[in-house]
């Protein structure tokens, strides 16, 4: 052998499985700067070498120009969180700043590694704002809003872009729900809830937008006099569908929930107490 003491360099994790697209390149900046990277696992700092390698500086370096904040997040994360990091870097070039990935939450970098920028509006959005496992569920509904027409600020929190998002979705629902009643409206008072009777398209359509749940669906069983469907207000919120002989299709919280048991006995109550008055519904 030419050099028989030479030996090739073990590469660590964050290189051997860097994603099919950047590997070599991830390969080829941990070769050449090796040494930073064996300065940073002898300094205790080996969650900082990803950053490091692929950035091309020192960690004296990089403190300087990423300032203290953005250094603070990357030297507190761990070092799948910041190989992550790296990885997006290298993908978009070093176009986005550390400054912007370190606000993607760490459970949805992997998704944006899977994604490759330049990045969506939609996705940079969920990365910063969806909480555990609603990375999908959350960037769907910031596509939607936009779709509906309204223009998203990056700045609104996650209760706001519900808001937003519910607020159009209602508008546009109604807009194309028919108004025409297929029974006679009705408004109750029992236990201290107050239970409207929803008798058109538009009121089903707004029931299930407002509450988030398929309601809407209830309504060829509505239309024929099969079954009675009541938006409970008060203390709670619910609705309630059920059959002409009493028996409960569904009972309801915001997003299908479970109602409480003072719930459910209401509804009950109020059930036994529409069949005794008006006969079967």
């Amino acid at each position: 052998m030419l050099y028989p003491e030479w030996t090739a360099p073990v590469m660590p994790a964050w290189v051997t499985k860097a994603p099919k697209g950047i590997k070599n390149i991830v390969a080829s900046r941990f070769s050449h700067h090796r040494g930073k990277v064996e300065m940073c696992e002898r300094d205790g700092l080996p969650q900082i070498a990803p950053i490091v390698a692929v950035a091309e500086r020192t960690p004296t370096e990089l403190r300087k120009e990423l300032g203290k904040a953005v250094w603070k997040q990357i030297h507190h994360a761990s070092v799948s969180t910041n190989s992550r990091r790296a990885y997006i870097w290298i993908h978009d070039l070093g176009r986005t700043p550390f400054a912007e990935i370190i606000q993607y939450r760490p459970c949805h970098l992997q998704r944006l590694v899977n994604a490759k920028p330049p990045f969506l509006e939609h996705q940079v959005y969920a990365a910063k704002f969806a909480p555990v496992g609603l990375f999908s569920e959350i960037a769907s509904m910031h596509r939607d809003t936009q779709r509906m027409g309204i223009t998203v600020n990056p700045a609104w929190s996650l209760s706001r872009l519900k808001r937003e998002h519910d607020a159009a979705a209602l508008k546009g629902a109604l807009a194309k729900s028919s108004p025409k009643e297929w029974a006679a409206p009705a408004r109750y008072e029992l236990s201290g809830l107050l239970f409207t009777r929803l008798v058109s398209d538009r009121d089903l359509s707004a029931e299930g937008l407002m509450q988030r749940h398929c309601v809407a669906s209830y309504a060829r069983e509505a239309k024929k006099g099969d079954l009675q469907v009541y938006s409970i207000s008060g203390e709670e919120r619910a609705t309630l569908a059920f059959w002409r002989d009493g028996r409960i299709c569904d009972l309801k919280g915001f997003a299908n929930s479970q109602p409480s048991a003072r719930m459910k006995r209401a509804a009950k109550a109020f059930i036994a107490e529409i069949i005794t008055t008006d006969g079967r519904p």
